[in-house]
This record gives structure tokens, C-alpha cells and sequence, in this order.
């Protein structure tokens, strides 16, 4: 389902909600089925979204799953954006970690051939 959808589909049960449209379970379920759950550590950084259970759907519903929760209620669509923002994060991480790693691989290699050069002497 593209952002767009999701944006209908959230719109449509928003007016519901008020009044403005009549009820429409399936939809309604359908939007369910899209909502994730971020939640972030305690640094702050996002953790994996998560679907909802039938009990927070429940809440939902009942327009009360915001107060229920630690974390933010994000479309599947968002809930995408926000992990590949996170593991882009852990990439670089992982990637500086490794240069340093080669940097003092390198460094201890070239050590290694000075003192074996020096003992040879």
C-alpha cells in the first residue's frame, strides 16, 4: 500500500470518528492492520516498530491507545522511513567501528614487522 493509501485510509476513519461519515468496520480494520508502534530506548533512538495487538487495537478504537503506549502510533509507510533511518545509523556505526579497526590492524601489523626487524639485527 503506498503513503498515499495509508494517508486515505487514516483520513477516512479520522472523519468517522467525527461523525462525518458513516461506520466502516473493514476499513476501519484495514487501517488497524497498517498502524505500528515505534518505540524508542532509552537514549532516544528508535526502536523496531512493532504491530498492534488486539488489545491496543481495541484502544484504539476507543480513542484512548495514545495514553496506553510508550512510543508513537505511525503507519506502516512511516513505520519504513523511520528503520531504514535507524539501521542507516547502525551502518555507519558499524562502519566507523571497522575502520578502526583496520587502522589499528595496520598499526599493530607494522609494529610486529619493526620489532621482528629489530631482533633480527
Amino acid at each position: 500500500m503506498t503513503t498515499a493509501e495509508e494517508r486515505t485510509l487514516l483520513k477516512s476513519y479520522e472523519q468517522r470518528r467525527a461523525g462525518l461519515r458513516e461506520g466502516d468496520e473493514r476499513a476501519d480494520a484495514e487501517l488497524l492492520d497498517l498502524l505500528r508502534i515505534v518505540g524508542r530506548d532509552p537514549s532516544g533512538a528508535f526502536l523496531p516498530a512493532r504491530v498492534l495487538t488486539p488489545a491496543e487495537k481495541e484502544l484504539h478504537r476507543e480513542g484512548a491507545l495514545a495514553n496506553a503506549v510508550k512510543g508513537e502510533i505511525v503507519t506502516q509507510a512511516v513505520a519504513r522511513e523511520l528503520e531504514q533511518a535507524r539501521l542507516g545509523k547502525v551502518r555507519a556505526q558499524a562502519s566507523t567501528k571497522a575502520a578502526k579497526a583496520e587502522a589499528e590492524a595496520r598499526r599493530l601489523k607494522a609494529e610486529a614487522q619493526r620489532l621482528r626487524g629489530d631482533s633480527s639485527a
